[in-house]
């Protein structure tokens, strides 16, 4: 046929709707090109869409001006460029449907699926009448009632016609496929998209392949099938787009883990709550919870296990809240609530928050359990600040809720503690003082401390070390003020280095000049959670050729709450070399008897509390009898704590052999002084 064949067209509204929808397609350009510079999320989708979409519009382009084209050699060339188009289409549909669905190997596929149309492409463009067409039987004017007059190139299939529409049905069927995935995840909007899109484009490819070369007397719509799928897609990425702004939305003013108010949105509502109360004149109270013990255990438990606690521990508090405030999460472990009801006296006020505060520890002490099992207590401090109507302001209120907090814990834990004006005095104070005690190390004012512990016939059978602080303004500061900043912070374990070597170097003395004793240390949680912590005790002891043997680690309850597998194994690694163990402060933690048999435990040490009050109270004593008891069946040795008085003396020695310790023996005092005096008993 002679390619110099002319005919004249008379375009019309077919025409006019090609480049109309070619710049319906330009819009989903911009659309992609917006969503990928302002979402980070999913930004290779975007950009794959906004291609897709400017490879429509050219599509639609190439579509108008192949009907309208002069001779045939134009309508050739510009169905060559049809073919391109869509070969270039097929792999970044692909590509963008895998993104979508995340499906593993979309590469390997995108990457063989794009390989197979670059190949088809350059046969096209080299060959005679490109993809479509092997033979070119007419080029003929199709006429419509509407007075528009248009070209159309008819004849036989090519060669590579046939694979290459099997792989784009293969592509679209998988995408109907991942549709009906889609579907059955409960995603409609794009199970429907898929379905839906996948479809059209398969009917509409018959179609075309029908004017191509059944006289089917009608325009090439090949480029409406990809624009309706675009359209879907458009639509999927809209309501894309609206579902980051909520997630924005949602991590500017909601926790990521809890999914509670964070900090902001609590300031707001606080505002809102001063807002009103400065015109009806009442009061409001705000309550701040932090979780006991928190940082000791996420350093030995990890991050992981502490977010899981976590959201058991929001959503226990919430159910127990109820209506009766607004619950937020402000740091890691640090939850306030705002109470709902307003009154009209500060103290009908602070009664409501301390009921609210008592029901929320009563009702809160069953255990959380967290999804690898493990079952764990907690207990937690209060703060609670009622507002003044007439000059708060929502920073004043969390500073001063946060003093109360502060306060509670140092009086202990699980205690709840009102907000007054001092108490901001303390806190400067007290971050002062952490300050200096960071600095104490280094400058050499720690000071090792022993108190000894003697037999039923008041025989010294070891001792235990303890630490004081000589500040050089502020004198001799004891363990109860320091060493909770210490446990809050990584100064716990840099101080429980320096006693641990102090004590070591003591012993490996003493064995020297003839004089061996045995020395207690405690343990902190966090110290042992180190995971060098063996290898670091181990390597002390030969820094100085201590007998293992004479070393006693006092470990707390609180450290049964971590992983038991852990702390049985590093006391077995320790023990193998002869270290002792001792359970310090029995009776008051977390665990249940039922760690004594798993544990290479020697010793537990019965907390003051039960001694002191033990020769007046009848409980307090069975509780002892119980504790010694059990010690005793178990082979264990038993050291009473906090023995002032002959009554308490004589009442354990009552009961059975234990050893003591306390005042009545000997107060703490420097080692120095307390080696020397030991020895001239010796004498």
């Amino acid at each position: 046929m002679d390619n110099n064949l002319l005919l004249s067209v008379q375009p019309g509204i077919l025409i006019d709707l090609s480049y109309l929808t070619a710049g319906m397609a330009l819009v989903g350009v911009f659309q992609g090109a917006i969503l990928a510079s302002s979402i980070k999320e999913n930004r290779i989708s975007y950009i794959l869409f906004a291609i897709l979409s400017l490879f429509t519009a050219g599509l639609q382009i190439a579509i108008a001006e192949y009907h309208t084209s002069m001779s045939l050699a134009e309508a050739i060339f510009v169905q060559k460029i049809i073919n391109s188009i869509v070969l270039l289409m097929i792999p970044v549909l692909f590509g963008w449907v895998s993104i979508y669905t995340q499906k593993k190997y979309y590469k390997v596929m995108t990457f063989l699926i794009s390989v197979f149309c670059l190949v088809v492409l350059v046969l096209n463009l080299q060959s005679q009448y490109g993809l479509r067409f092997g033979e070119i039987t007419s080029f003929e004017l199709l006429e419509f009632s509407w007075n528009e007059s248009l070209v159309v190139i008819r004849g036989e299939p090519g060669v590579l016609l046939i694979p290459t529409r099997i792989i784009a049905t293969l592509v679209f069927g998988w995408i109907m496929f991942c549709g009906y995935k889609l579907l059955k995840a409960g995603n409609r909007l794009s199970g429907y998209s898929f379905l839906f899109g996948g479809l059209v484009w398969i009917i509409v490819a018959q179609i075309s392949q029908r004017i191509d070369h059944d006289n089917l007397n009608f325009i090439y719509i090949g480029g409406y099938g990809f624009l309706i799928f675009i359209a879907f897609i458009s639509v999927i990425m809209a309501r894309e787009f609206q579902q980051s702004r909520d997630r924005v939305n949602t991590l500017e003013f909601y926790d990521a883990l809890t999914l509670l108010p964070n900090r902001d949105l609590f300031v707001d509502m606080i505002e809102n709550e001063l807002n009103e109360v400065k015109y009806t004149h009442q009061y409001f109270s705000v309550l701040l919870l932090d979780i006991d013990r928190f940082k000791s255990l996420i350093s030995v438990k990890g991050h992981k296990f502490g977010d899981e606690l976590l959201v058991c521990f929001a959503k226990r508090l919430q159910e127990k809240l109820g209506q009766n405030g607004i619950l937020a999460r402000l740091t890691a472990d640090q939850f306030a609530i705002l109470m709902h009801e307003k009154e009209d006296t500060r103290a009908n006020a602070n009664n409501k928050s301390y009921a609210l505060a008592e029901k929320l520890q009563n009702e809160l002490r069953e255990s959380c359990f967290i999804g690898s099992g493990d079952a764990i207590s907690l207990s937690f401090s209060i703060g609670i600040v009622t507002t003044a109507y007439d000059n708060d302001s929502p920073d004043d209120l969390l500073k001063n809720v946060d003093a109360a907090l502060q306060r509670s814990r140092q009086a202990g834990g699980r205690k709840i503690e009102f907000f007054d004006s001092g108490i901001g005095d303390d806190i400067a104070q007290r971050f002062q003082l952490e300050s200096e005690l960071r600095r104490s190390v280094e400058q050499k004012e720690l000071r090792l401390y022993l108190q000894p512990q003697v037999n039923n016939t008041g025989l010294i059978v070891g001792s235990e070390a303890l630490i004081r602080w000589q500040h050089p303004e502020k004198g001799l500061v004891p363990p109860g003020v320091f060493i909770p900043l210490a446990e809050e912070s990584d100064l716990i374990i840099e101080i429980s280095h320096w006693v641990f070597d102090q004590v070591c170097r003591i012993l490996a003395h003493e064995n020297v000049t003839g004089n061996p004793i045995s020395i207690s240390v405690n343990v902190s949680p966090r110290h042992f959670g180190e995971k060098n912590f063996v290898s670091w005790v181990k390597q002390v002891v030969e820094k100085y050729g201590t007998d293992p043997s004479q070393l006693v680690l006092e470990i707390t309850e609180g450290l049964m709450i971590i992983d038991v597998n852990d702390v049985v194994m590093k006391m077995n690694a320790l023990n193998d070399i002869g270290i002792q163990f001792s359970i310090d402060d029995f009776g008051t933690g977390y665990s249940s008897l039922s760690y004594l048999k798993k544990l290479p435990i020697h010793e537990i040490k019965v907390d003051k509390s039960f001694v002191q009050e033990a020769p007046y109270n009848n409980k307090d004593e069975a509780l002892i009898k119980t504790m010694y008891s059990i010690a005793t069946n178990m082979k264990l040795k038993i050291v009473a704590e906090g023995v002032e008085s002959k009554e308490q003396s004589k009442l354990l020695n009552e009961i059975g052999s234990f050893i003591h310790q306390g005042y009545l023996y000997g107060k703490p005092e420097p080692y120095e002084n307390w080696v020397r005096r030991w020895k001239e008993k010796l004498i």
